[in-house]
């Protein structure tokens, strides 16, 4: 059933495509489908996490986010809780572009959920148009998450566009 979910002082609001069970059933890292603000999966520590909200979906046409236009190229990007929530014209950016592949990054970042333990992901500069991959040049930084208190992330390949 969707809902709506929202996650300890993270401002957005994610409209999750999937039926949210019981959060504190398990300490395992739960996947869920979302379609709003960005598009992708959020991935959640229930050992991490302060306080989770979840609303029914609302009975009338729900547009909680107005797409800006924004196209991102088909990279792995990852979104960390902001206080600011995801706004890809924010300077700096709050959408990370990194240098994995979308399954490798969702493995390593279940294991890390599971263990709580630290991950530093290479963080990739942004695709020629022309091209499906991020550069394989140099890392262009680096981002490092804690999964003992890191409560949840967001992987995705473009923001909703609708």
């Amino acid at each position: 059933m969707p809902s709506l979910l929202r996650i300890d002082g993270d401002p957005a609001t994610w409209r999750v495509s999937t039926t949210i069970g019981p959060l504190s059933a398990s300490s395992k890292p739960v996947a869920l489908a979302v379609e709003e603000p960005l598009k992708g999966v959020l991935l959640l520590s229930p050992r991490a996490m302060g306080s989770a909200v979840v609303f029914p979906l609302p009975g009338f046409d729900y547009h909680g986010h107005v797409p800006n236009g924004i196209i991102l190229p088909q990279q792995a990007w990852v979104y960390v809780p902001s206080a600011t929530g995801p706004d890809p014209l924010s300077n700096p950016q709050r959408l990370y572009l990194v240098a994995k592949n979308i399954v490798e990054l969702h493995d390593e970042i279940t294991a890390a959920m599971s263990q709580g333990s630290f991950v530093t992901l290479d963080l990739a500069e942004v695709a020629d148009p022309s091209s499906a991959a991020p550069s394989a040049a140099e890392p262009d930084g680096s981002i490092m998450l804690n999964f003992g208190t890191l409560p949840f992330v967001v992987l995705c390949l473009a923001p909703a566009t609708g």
